[in-house]
């Protein structure tokens, strides 16, 4: 399960998207191009992901994405076996 969660998330790769806003009283457009990149690496034996992600914005890495990380646990239940009640 970990390995499958670890392929799925890095094959993405790069996410690039635009967010456009608009001001219909000024009739201006603002657009804001943004990419962020995801890598996955994964530990079956302990039954954890390691996440890092980068936000980036007009080549500019952006404060709330810098090398961001997060880890998560697998739980019994997600991996099929059941806790003793």
């Amino acid at each position: 399960m970990v390995k499958e969660i670890q392929d799925k998330v890095n094959a993405q790769g790069e996410i690039r998207y635009v967010v456009v806003s608009q001001n219909i009283i000024k009739r201006e457009t603002v657009e804001d191009h943004y990419m962020v990149e995801t890598h996955v690496a994964g530990d079956a034996a302990s039954c954890t992901l390691q996440v890092k992600g980068r936000l980036t914005s007009i080549g500019q890495i952006q404060s709330q994405g810098k090398h961001d990380s997060t880890s998560a646990r697998c739980n019994a239940l997600s991996s099929g076996k059941r806790k003793p009640s």
